[in-house]
């Protein structure tokens, strides 16, 4: 049998460790008093952490509830919107029966645009509601978020 072949299969000698020198699987006082300033600063930042998701969360229902109050409100402001533009819409439509003359076709298309300015109005109004509506609602999260990478930096740091 060629001398290579053994080589290859030999089995390495296990090494031999003195019984006065210190096992690697122990620690001594200030690596158990590093692994414990560790694991405090971890459940430091893991608190940290948990205290911003429950604000993150308390906002988010501050929010929620916010929308809520807001859309009931510009859900009114839109059923009003809607019953002028139908009130304005049929009376004009009423009134384009009865024109007999040039002049009140010249009445009733100034009064159809008077109609119709107060429809764009009412739907800016609806329209800035919900601009509002959203701005508001989202106060609170920004809030929170904004405050967020302050919080987590003086955690880390300590």
């Amino acid at each position: 049998m060629p001398a290579a072949n053994t080589a290859q299969t030999a089995k390495p000698r296990p090494r031999v460790v003195p019984l006065d020198t210190p096992r690697p699987d122990t620690f001594s006082n200030e690596g158990v008093s590093t692994l414990r300033e560790a694991g405090e600063s971890a459940n430091h930042i893991a608190a940290e952490y948990a205290a911003m998701c429950s604000d993150s969360l308390a906002a988010t229902l501050q929010s929620g509830t916010q929308v809520a109050n807001m859309l009931n409100e510009i859900s009114r402001t839109y059923a009003d919107a809607c019953a002028c533009t139908a009130s304005t819409l049929a009376e004009i439509a009423r009134e384009s029966v009865t024109c007999r003359s040039p002049n009140d076709v010249v009445a009733l298309q100034k009064k159809s645009m008077d109609g119709m300015n107060a429809i764009v109005e009412a739907t800016f109004r609806v329209h800035g509601g919900l601009f509002a509506a959203w701005s508001k609602a989202m106060e609170p999260v920004v809030a929170r978020l904004s405050d967020a990478p302050e919080r987590i930096f003086r955690a880390v740091a300590d």
